[in-house]
């Protein structure tokens, strides 16, 4: 059962989430030859969340993803994996 307010513990499965869709936007952004700060200039998201999410210690936001996925010309599918 779920509380209002409080933290849900991360599961192997949301840890794996986590580093392949950093993994994924490291790949795209690279095969688009932009750098981090190229990226946060063109998406208009921070880059120190783009550095978080790269490293996967940061949960992107669904807003924060289609930002990317906009900078980056690709779906969000192509940035982060969804569950099934």
């Amino acid at each position: 059962m779920e509380y209002p307010g409080r933290v849900r513990r991360s599961t192997d499965a949301d840890l794996a989430a986590l580093r392949v869709t950093g993994a994924s936007l490291r790949s795209m952004r690279r095969k688009r030859r932009l750098t981090q700060t190229g990226l946060a200039v063109v998406s208009g998201v921070n880059e120190k969340t783009i550095v978080n999410i790269e490293a996967a210690r940061h949960i992107p936001r669904a807003e924060t993803l289609r930002k990317l996925a906009a900078g980056l010309r690709c779906a969000v599918s192509d940035i982060a994996p969804t569950r099934g």
